[in-house]
């Protein structure tokens, strides 16, 4: 006669460590759904001139827009015009523009007459503190220009020059981006979630088993 008032008392607690459950579900359902745009940095979604557009003249400019907010940190631009070597610029940043003025910059081939190709290479800082770097390639003149000119061109030294920013490989050469972290990192996001609904549901229950025996 006394066992079942003392079971009733026991089963309180198990409504309760159901909510928290749930809980615990929805956080894990919240930070997979999170982890794609805090893991994603910066992407380049445009330009002036546009990738592997023909331009009829030297452009006075060069303008990328990001999909987020860059950092006015130590943004560097390279051009490589075909048969020469690269010259680097310090761009102005706005927002999530990057703008390098070329006006008063000497740039080797910019008035040649015969269809040239541009290498454009970055590299920013984007909102999240992650360096992003990437390669944007157009043409100037009446027609598409080789890019094989500029990857192959020698120095001065006669060694094959290397590109003057970091930047990611690319089969075209055209418009890259430096890959975000893999999809795989992810599933930390979910991991962590799962170890911590673990974690705090294990304390729940031994707490109650604790106040149970006592």
């Amino acid at each position: 006669m006394t066992s079942a008032p003392a079971s009733r008392h026991s089963r309180p607690w198990r409504p309760r460590l159901a909510v928290i459950a749930w809980l615990m579900l929805l956080l894990t359902v919240v930070c997979a759904a999170l982890a794609p745009a805090a893991l994603a940095h910066n992407a380049l979604v445009s330009s002036n001139p546009v990738a592997d557009s023909v331009v009829p003249t030297a452009p006075t400019s060069i303008e990328l827009v990001f999909d987020q907010d860059v950092k006015d940190f130590q943004p560097r631009i390279a051009i490589t015009i075909t048969g020469h070597d690269p010259v680097e610029i310090v761009p102005t940043v706005n927002g999530s523009t990057v703008t390098a003025d070329l006006t008063s910059v000497d740039l080797p081939g910019r008035d040649s007459t015969d269809p040239v190709s541009w290498r454009v290479g970055y590299r920013i800082v984007s909102a999240d503190g992650h360096p992003v770097t990437g390669l944007l390639d157009f043409s100037v003149g009446s027609g598409p220009a080789s890019i094989a000119a500029i990857e192959t061109a020698p120095t001065a030294g006669g060694s094959t020059r290397a590109e003057p920013i970091p930047v990611a490989d690319s089969a075209n050469g055209s418009a890259s981006q430096s890959p975000d972290q893999p999809p795989a990192a992810r599933w930390w996001w979910i991991g962590g979630a799962l170890v911590i609904a673990a974690a705090i549901t294990g304390v729940v229950i031994a707490s109650r088993r604790a106040k149970q025996s006592r």
